[in-house]
């Protein structure tokens, strides 16, 4: 209401309905407060993209004090904000919004993620709302890096059944190699160059059984044991050899004795042949990779990259060298970073990741040197376990099996017969039967005749597994040695429930197959 003296003496009252005013300033405040408390981030612009509002949500999303994005520029605090600014405005002419995920680097160089979208509001200016998305992003992230994990697990199962089915043809073929070759050395009317001959054989054919049974290794879980780091070393030097470019020289220095650890062969050589190729990609030009094991005890402890050394422990150093250009010093922080590669599609980023993995596994540890001029060192330090290790089978063995009527069941005739061959030569009549089904009704025919059953597993109508559970229901005590190419795959619960006795790989060495059978044999008589 208003009232005024007129000059005539008069007296004038005038009143003007002011609802809708308060009940706009009242919405203005209402929505004022909203925007003010919202958890979303609002900032308003004006036309050259300056930010002239912020509510606290807004400002929170950026380690700074609010005085410090007023009338800045509001891309400034984004790391990609050249890589999309062009765009975000011609998507405001052309459509009046846009809307993109953008990465702040706050000042602990962490990264974060904002969901940022903008729109243009005639008479006001640009509306930018933001909301934190970093931990969806990550989370993203990490179900992309998972998946990929599956599928690199899905490809390497895909692989490895088919090592598994070509290894187990493939390790047929070699008990039948091995064992002619074993039978022609021991016949002594034969003279001495056909024997040498003969040892040539055999010698090749133990060293393809041991490749074969790198691809049964091939995404299995590796056992520990007591191995041969020396002979694993020179193996994953033999096998990196036939991939390495011309001009790259590789050394290899692992001594002249065997050097026993507790362990995994396949580790070992799935370490040193990674590191022998990564040295390789160090040097497009050329250049040498040194391979060097040796035992040592440090005087102190001793932290590295990757665990530490303790003082007078006994460790095996497998040291791979290159002489290329080294690790770049912006990298280095980064080198045992899953995911991370330098080599582009080259590459896949678990080498050294993988590597420390396995070290820290089997209680080991692992250092990194590198510069310009000396090129990159990688040591790795695996805890030594003296012990003996298994000998190797010579000649047939020391064991007799006379008297012995040992069943051997096999569906790869060439195989079995050289088997029964063997086992002839040590004093046993040997039957051998090609089907488990025909095996089985000659055990059940006469259950107290067979001294032993030495048989397969992979075979068609009745696996191995099987037919041993079947013997050992009709003949308890029989005493069953399973004999098989997938002796490393092997999970039948037959099988691990004791129907058999002991599970030698093909191609079995004969000694300790004989002297297995010797003592099970001799234990059945005692009892």
């Amino acid at each position: 209401m208003r009232a005024a003296w007129t000059e005539q003496g008069g007296f004038v009252l005038s009143g003007t309905n002011i609802t809708p005013l308060r009940t706009a300033q009242a919405l203005l405040r209402q929505r004022a407060a909203a925007i003010e408390t919202a958890q979303d981030g609002i900032a308003i612009l004006n036309a050259t993209g300056r930010v002239v509002y912020s509510n606290a949500s807004y400002v929170s999303l950026f380690d700074v004090k609010p005085v410090t994005l007023l009338a800045r520029e509001w891309t400034q605090p984004y790391a990609d904000r050249d890589a999309w600014a062009a765009e975000m405005r011609q998507a405001l002419e052309r459509e009046g919004r846009d809307a993109r995920l953008l990465t702040y680097v706050g000042a602990n160089g962490e990264a974060a993620y904002h969901d940022v979208s903008l729109t243009a509001v005639e008479g006001i200016g640009v509306i930018v709302i933001a909301r934190d998305a970093t931990e969806r992003v990550r989370s993203e992230e990490a179900q992309a890096a998972l998946q990929a994990e599956l599928e690199q697990a899905q490809r390497q199962e895909a692989v490895s059944q088919l090592a598994a089915g070509i290894a187990h043809d493939f390790n047929n073929l070699l008990s039948a190699i091995n064992g002619s070759a074993m039978l022609i050395s021991t016949d002594g009317s034969l003279p001495d160059a056909a024997k040498a001959h003969a040892n040539r054989i055999s010698a090749a054919g133990n060293r393809a059984a041991r490749l074969v049974n790198r691809m049964l290794d091939l995404g299995s879980v590796s056992e520990r044991a007591l191995v041969d780091a020396r002979a694993a070393v020179l193996e994953a030097g033999d096998l990196a050899q036939g991939l390495l470019h011309p001009g790259i020289d590789l050394r290899m220095r692992a001594g002249s004795a065997p050097l026993t650890l507790r362990g995994s062969s396949t580790e070992i050589v799935q370490i040193v042949t990674n590191l022998i190729l990564d040295g390789q990609d160090a040097m497009l030009n050329g250049g040498e990779i040194e391979v060097s094991l040796r035992e040592m005890r440090p005087a102190e402890d001793t932290l590295v990259d990757i665990g530490a050394l303790k003082a007078g422990a006994h460790y095996a150093r497998i040291s791979v060298t290159d002489s290329g250009g080294g690790i770049p010093e912006a990298i280095w922080d980064r080198i045992f970073e899953p995911y991370f590669s330098t080599k582009g599609d080259r590459g896949t980023g678990m080498g050294l990741a993988m590597i420390a993995a396995i070290v820290s596994k089997a209680n080991g540890a692992l250092g990194v040197s590198s510069s310009p001029q000396t090129g990159t060192r990688v040591e790795i330090y695996l805890p030594i376990e003296l012990g003996a290790m298994e000998e190797g089978d010579i000649d047939l063995g020391s064991a007799s099996l006379k008297g012995a009527l040992i069943l051997v069941v096999d569906d790869e005739v060439h195989v079995a017969e050289v088997l029964a061959k063997m086992l002839e030569r040590l004093g046993a009549e040997v039957a051998v039967v090609d089907d488990p089904d025909l095996a089985l009704e000659a055990v059940e025919d006469d259950p107290g005749a067979w001294s032993a059953m030495v048989t397969d597993y992979d075979m068609p109508g009745m696996n191995g597994g099987t037919l041993s559970a079947r013997v050992r229901a009709s003949v308890p005590d029989l005493p069953i040695v399973m004999v098989t190419a997938l002796a490393r795959r092997l999970d039948d619960p037959n099988v691990a429930a004791g129907a058999v006795d002991a599970v030698f790989a093909k191609p079995a060495k004969i000694g300790q197959l004989s002297e297995k059978l010797a003592a099970l044999i001799e234990a059945r008589g005692k009892e």
